[in-house]
């Protein structure tokens, strides 16, 4: 078996992040516009400005939202918990395979990353 050279890897790669982007995107978008366009038409009672202020914040933040950026920054455009989950784990997603590169590749320097990683998340 021959191994790809760099080349198909590097698009194999990205193919794999895009496919991931595409089929969280597939469902993620129609929540946003679910959010921001249809919750506040049938919000009433004592809960109604929260969702106001939850839709407002979807329609003034959409790209952050739909680019998986949402977490970062204030949470302002965060609209609920599992969305600010799912923008975290797509950015893990891309993240992980330099960390695990500069971990087999120099096993000292990455786990001092990971280290650096995990107090930062206290």
């Amino acid at each position: 078996t021959e191994r790809p050279d760099l080349k198909g890897r590097i698009i194999g790669s990205i193919q794999c992040y895009f496919h991931r982007f595409i089929r969280l995107l597939a469902i993620y978008a129609p929540m946003i516009l679910i959010v921001a366009f249809l919750l506040p038409l049938v919000a009433k009672g004592p809960l109604s400005l929260y969702v106001q202020g939850t839709a407002d914040a979807c329609k003034d933040y959409w790209y952050r939202n739909i680019f998986f950026a949402n977490n970062l920054g204030d949470f302002e455009g965060c609209m609920s918990n599992w969305m600010w989950f799912v923008a975290n784990d797509f950015q893990f997603f891309l993240l992980m395979p330099f960390i695990v590169g500069i971990y087999l590749a120099f096993p000292f320097i990455g786990f001092g990353l990971v280290g650096a990683i995990i107090i930062s998340c206290l």
